[in-house]
């Protein structure tokens, strides 16, 4: 973790067998909200690299929010985790839509996006 501006702390977040190596981690630390911004990839790892964060910063998860930039999974991997320990989830209203419908109704979110592809 590195401090890039005041309360504002970046942490490379490894992205194994992906081109792009890793992401940037963002934790806004607040006096009585933080924020993280994205998440990296829904691995166990990433998770334990989030907590040290937290820990390192003295930072309670609960008092803090989850902003996801979009809708890539290497931002959005660990959003179902933060959301069952509790943090509120801030994306935009289409990236939501996607997402969401990503989880309730998968298979035919997927088929469309099949069917999209092809079109192109």
């Amino acid at each position: 973790m590195r401090e890039v501006y005041k309360d504002i702390y970046m942490k490379e977040l490894p992205l194994p067998n992906n081109p792009l190596k890793y992401l940037n981690f963002y934790l806004v630390k607040g006096k009585d909200k933080s924020m993280i911004i994205d998440t990296g990839f829904n691995r166990e790892d990433t998770k334990e690299e989030i907590t040290k964060a937290f820990e390192e910063l003295n930072i309670k998860p609960e008092n803090t929010i989850l902003f996801l930039t979009h809708l890539h999974s290497d931002h959005t991997g660990l959003a179902s985790y933060f959301e069952e320990i509790g943090l509120t989830i801030y994306i935009s209203k289409i990236d939501g839509d996607l997402l969401n419908n990503s989880v309730n109704k998968s298979d035919q979110m997927w088929q469309n996006v099949i069917e999209n592809a092809k079109l192109q």
